[in-house]
């Protein structure tokens, strides 16, 4: 195969190159522009090169294929720009070599004018582009995608210190924070919570079932790791909020998996959440984990028993006396 020939997915040698900022990526990528590979030709995705090397926060290959700052605007097929790609790299100093890099980007736009004497001329206009201010196709900003997968907490502060908007909302109504705590694939880390908190998050977010951001932090296929919480209802969120279903954030969890014994001992003890409450089916959240082990699932799932964790919870764990817990919780 040749340097400049395509593989199935579209991609040439350049799209190929193990990028992970070091000088031998560096060299190879200078190599095969000296050979008259393109640095914008996307797959068949919509990727350029540039695209794979700012999600290995390659910094050294960036610098060598940026030509034409117009590039760090291609998007691929779902609306991904180098810098969304760079945010999910956790990458801060690659981040902040495209943002710097972008600063010349501008759009001429002409507008046709019909002056009082029926003359018709052309007024160019050039306007300043921001990457920072950029989406995908799903209205998601930067911040977004930082959050993806295991982002840390330099790379969101950098983010927001460039400009990137952690207010900005996806068109599902999300923002950075909405959507970091959406995911159940995730688990979210109480210092990033945080940051998106103080940051100016919309703590008032609740979900088409009426589900607030403490329904949404208990809904994840992990257990629950309880400081996270405690973050939300710190900075107002209403952890005893009951959603469209009639549920409490104890209701999701046992439903979720996600109970554990300092959630328990918290929501009874210190907030005095009502164990028995029913929601609109007439189940308590004690009686979800039994229904749910229940059932049967595929082999390989995740955590399949999660839910006989959960009644062992409920059906071990000593609530408080007065306050005072009879575990070793120490809620």
């Amino acid at each position: 195969m040749s340097l400049h020939q395509q593989d199935v997915y579209g991609r040439t040698a350049l799209h190929r190159v193990p990028y992970n900022n070091k000088e031998s990526a560096r060299r190879t990528t200078l190599y095969l522009l000296e050979q008259g590979l393109e640095r914008s030709l996307q797959d068949n995705e919509g990727r350029t090169p540039i695209h794979f090397a700012a999600l290995a926060g390659d910094i050294q290959s960036l610098e060598v294929l940026l030509n034409d700052p117009n590039d760090l605007l291609v998007q691929d097929k779902i609306g991904w720009n180098a810098l969304h790609y760079a945010a999910q790299s956790g990458c801060e100093r690659s981040v902040e070599f495209i943002i710097e890099s972008s600063t010349s980007l501008k759009i001429e736009t002409s507008l046709k004018i019909e002056t009082s004497l029926k003359i018709e001329t052309s007024l160019k206009i050039e306007t300043s582009l921001k990457i920072e201010t950029s989406l995908d196709y799903q209205g998601m900003n930067a911040l977004h995608h930082a959050l993806r997968g295991i982002p840390n907490d330099a790379i969101i502060d950098k983010l927001v210190l460039l400009g990137v908007n952690s207010q900005h909302k996806d068109l599902k109504g999300r923002d950075s924070l909405a959507y970091y705590i959406e995911d159940k694939w995730g688990k979210p880390q109480p210092e990033i919570v945080k940051r998106l908190i103080e940051s100016g998050a919309d703590l008032d977010y609740v979900d088409k079932k009426g589900r607030n951001l403490a329904h949404l932090a208990v809904d994840t296929l992990w257990e629950l790791d309880l400081d996270t919480l405690l973050r939300l209802q710190e900075a107002g969120v209403d952890i005893l909020a009951i959603d469209a279903q009639g549920r409490s954030i104890l209701h999701q969890a046992a439903i979720s998996g996600s109970v554990s014994i300092k959630l328990l001992h918290h929501l009874d003890g210190r907030l005095h959440l009502n164990l028995d409450l029913r929601d609109i089916s007439g189940t308590s959240a004690l009686q979800y984990p039994t229904a749910m082990a229940q059932k049967k699932y595929q082999r390989y799932m995740w955590r399949k028993d999660r839910w006989k964790v959960a009644e062992i919870v409920f059906g071990n764990c000593h609530l408080p006396v007065q306050g005072q817990c009879k575990c070793n919780c120490k809620s």
